[in-house]
């Protein structure tokens, strides 16, 4: 997955993202605060604990 990150916007540009924001938000999608790596890495560390744990 490529993905681009818009530089330069003009204030109009800047608030049609603001905007499509607010309605992901209203429609109940979630922003993701981990990328794919991070929640990998974090469910196979959970997964070492509790085979440590059950030890």
């Amino acid at each position: 997955l490529q993905a681009q990150t818009p530089t330069n916007l003009c204030d109009e540009q800047k608030e049609m993202l603001r905007r499509f924001d607010e309605l992901c938000e209203e429609h109940g999608q979630k922003k993701e605060s981990e990328g794919f790596f991070s929640k990998l890495f974090h469910e196979v560390l959970g997964k070492k604990a509790k085979e440590d744990d059950a030890k």
